[in-house]
């Protein structure tokens, strides 16, 4: 579990137990605390497992990276090695300031492959250097492979404030990516959420927008705010906290939409 503001100098800690069902029937210590490193980078703000439980990616959104950019964000990825965390590979840090690394993570089963979401990261003009739009978010993709890890793939967001990556999830054989933006800009201008995905087999991307009557539902309705996908990838279950129900419901009733992949 992860404490952002928590630890001996308040700068984030991650707390791991393991149930011991065969003597105390108990949450025993797993491996000591890990706590930030450096002075508030909310260590733990994102936390997780992979199978066996035996690597560990934690999320530490308001890091600075190596070249001082503020709030670039990092993820760190331990392993178990005993009864100790190690650091597996190096720490991935965000590339420029404000893309807030780390607010999301996500490991496969077998803790190879990591998501990471980064929803703070800003468009950049690339002949002039000029900012063109503001925390449209994306994803990053990384494989283990030969002691550390490697890029594969970034999904972008598409639209000014669409905050991709608030939300990651990666199917648990690792072959299919999902990444939430809540504040996602349909095609009509409105506001909503959407969800990018990316299939690692076919290195295709698609994106799926909220379904319902008319607009007005799905405005506002921070679709992608929680993410889940079927073991294959097949389905993905996606959450709206503020959806509004147009037959009566009421605002901010909240909905969870499942879609199929037919291709």
């Amino acid at each position: 579990m992860g404490s952002p503001k928590g630890g001996s100098a308040g700068w984030g800690s991650v707390h791991a137990f393991q149930y011991d069902d065969s003597a105390s029937a108990e949450w025993d210590p797993y491996g000591a605390a890990i706590e930030g490193l450096t002075a508030g980078e909310a260590a733990g703000f994102s936390v997780s497992l992979s199978n066996t439980g035996s690597n560990m990616a934690v999320g530490s959104p308001k890091a600075n990276n190596p070249e001082g950019d503020i709030n670039a964000g990092k993820v760190a990825i331990y392993s178990m090695a005993g009864t100790q965390w190690s650091m597996l590979g190096k720490e991935i840090y965000g590339e420029t300031e404000t893309e807030i690394d780390g607010t999301s993570v996500a490991l496969a089963l077998d803790g190879s492959t990591l998501v990471i979401g980064g929803k703070g990261r800003n468009e950049f003009d690339a002949t002039t250097g000029d900012k063109t739009a503001t925390s449209v978010g994306y994803c990053r993709v990384f494989k283990y492979l030969g002691g550390e890890w490697d890029f594969q793939h970034s999904i972008m967001g598409q639209t000014d404030k669409e905050r991709l990556g608030t939300m990651v999830v990666i199917s648990p054989t690792g072959n299919v990516v999902a990444c939430g933006g809540v504040t996602g800009v349909n095609g009509n201008g409105i506001t909503m959420g959407v969800v990018r995905l990316w299939n690692r087999d076919t290195l295709q991307e698609s994106t799926v927008w909220p379904r319902g009557d008319g607009d007005d539902e799905a405005e506002g309705s921070t679709f992608g705010s929680s993410l889940a996908l079927s073991d294959d990838g097949e389905y993905v279950v996606i959450g709206a906290p503020a959806w509004s129900d147009a037959n009566g419901g009421g605002a901010n009733v909240g909905a969870i939409q499942v879609f199929r992949d037919v291709t």
